[in-house]
């Protein structure tokens, strides 16, 4: 993933200092501008989805709390896998809500 000799493509580690820097000291500012170039709202002519960035905002924020208390309830779901249909990554969840989300409760049913 990262940019070196035997990756000669991959992402420079600036943007990984970067994501550090903004999650660690303007969280709230980064996870509400992240989403512009994520989502290539930046490139002429696209119209930004204010409900998404805005989902994204929230997200970031409720991180933290999550991952304090995650460490309890993994322990419950260690055996249990979601998959995720092969043409969406996680992050389609706010574009292809609708499959996800049948996905998701099939997977708290089961």
């Amino acid at each position: 993933m990262v940019q070196n000799e035997s990756n000669p493509k991959g992402v420079p580690l600036s943007v990984f200092d970067e994501i550090c820097q903004g999650t660690g000291f303007t969280r709230a500012q980064y996870f509400y501008d992240f989403p512009v170039a994520f989502y290539g709202w930046n490139r002429g002519g696209k119209k930004v989805q204010e409900g998404i960035k805005h989902n994204w905002w929230r997200q970031g924020m409720m991180i933290r709390s999550f991952h304090l208390t995650s460490a309890k309830s993994s322990k419950a779901i260690v055996q249990r896998k979601i998959n995720f249909p092969p043409r969406f990554s996680s992050w389609h969840a706010n574009t292809e809500a609708e499959t996800i989300n049948n996905d998701i409760l099939s997977f708290i049913k089961s």
